[in-house]
């Protein structure tokens, strides 16, 4: 059973981008006041990287003053990662890359690329925590029945220590935002709630991404939103780094790795404030 999501927008023709509800995970989590000490307000965020460091700093500057990254000085990027995936040192690179070639050579015809290999982390996540993946999958079904608004351009939402984490020759930049009306819940208060909003998505950024950063961008959303509707944490690098953990693991090894297993079970319990 799939679910489509329409992404409409002033000057925007809107575009149909499929979603697989066997898929568990949601888009992206605003943290509200009733969010227990977050910095953030929430979004999903990126690394625009260029070739100089001296180029990153005049966009940035540019940007800064204007209030607006250009088509042009997009394009002159060399790349874009999910802030997640940036961050990551050169083991874990190693087997993300390798989780990414198994899953995309075994995925089956007609499902987006992206959809399989968030699919396949989730399958990661429900061997390790089975109950906080099946809470995960209600948001998911909640979030993709949730409106996306196409935007130019999106202010940062920063945690405190992301800028101080890009390599120099690489520029923060919103992907996706949420918004909430009087009357939203952004983050669920209890599990039998489910959150409301909108979405907004730069498209321009959005569809640069690959689809490895695509598919790391939404898991991370889809930890951060639960973490955030009960546990402590000031910002989003447990996340982060989860994200990286879970998606550089081998699948038959963890399958036969109980110690693993239960190390990662701990932890997540921790950072998503699970007994």
């Amino acid at each position: 059973m799939a679910a489509t999501l329409l992404i409409s927008g002033k000057g925007q023709r809107s575009s149909p981008y499929v979603l697989v509800l066997l898929v568990a995970g949601t888009l992206l989590g605003t943290l509200s006041a009733e969010a227990k000490g977050w910095s953030s307000t929430g979004g999903g965020s990126g690394a625009l990287c260029f070739d100089k460091p001296e180029k990153a700093a005049l966009i940035e500057f540019s940007r800064t003053k204007n209030g607006i990254l250009t088509d042009s000085q997009l394009s002159s990027a060399v790349s874009l990662e999910s802030l997640d995936l940036h961050e990551a040192g050169t083991l874990e690179k190693e087997g993300i890359t390798a989780f990414a070639g198994r899953q995309l050579q075994q995925s089956k015809a007609g499902l987006a690329d992206e959809t399989v290999l968030y699919a396949a982390a989730m399958n990661r996540l429900r061997l390790i925590i089975p109950e906080a993946a099946s809470r995960i999958q209600q948001i998911y079904a909640a979030i993709v029945a949730q409106k996306w608004e196409a935007r130019s351009s999106l202010n940062d939402i920063l945690d405190r220590s992301d800028r101080a984490r890009l390599a120099e020759n690489c520029i923060f930049v919103q992907i996706l935002a949420r918004h909430s009306s009087p009357g939203d819940q952004m983050i669920p208060r209890t599990n039998a709630d489910l959150p409301t909003g909108i979405i907004e998505v730069d498209l321009r950024l959005w569809n640069r991404l690959d689809v490895l950063n695509k598919a790391a961008l939404l898991f991370h959303e889809s930890l951060y939103i639960l973490a955030a509707s009960h546990a402590e944490h000031r910002d989003s690098l447990r996340v982060r780094a989860m994200t990286r953990k879970i998606f550089s693991l081998d699948l038959e090894s963890l399958s036969r790795d109980k110690l693993a297993r239960e190390q990662l079970n701990s932890e997540l319990r921790l950072m998503l404030g699970l007994k």
